[in-house]
């Protein structure tokens, strides 16, 4: 699947720990846990991975489901896409 070129790259997304609690639903908590070491905190992918005791495709995997529930509360208005 292409990447959307409306969603901003993994390295450039950044996000509240509100704005993240927010786009969770349904999450492993060890995905969300890596994902929020990445999107929250700035760790690069491998490391969050590493950290947590998942693959990079698992940690990418909801990186991705993240960022298309963040596109969907931009669209609705709420935060701004950043």
């Amino acid at each position: 699947m292409p990447r959307n070129p409306l969603l901003p790259p993994y390295a450039t997304l950044r996000l509240t720990p509100e704005q993240f609690q927010c786009c969770l639903t349904g999450r492993s908590a060890a995905a969300s846990d890596a994902a929020r070491l990445v999107l929250v905190d700035g760790f690069p992918i491998k490391v969050a991975a590493e950290k947590i005791g998942l693959t990079e495709k698992t940690v990418t995997n909801a990186m991705g489901r993240i960022r298309r529930r963040y596109l969907q509360i931009c669209k609705a208005g709420p935060w701004p896409l950043i």
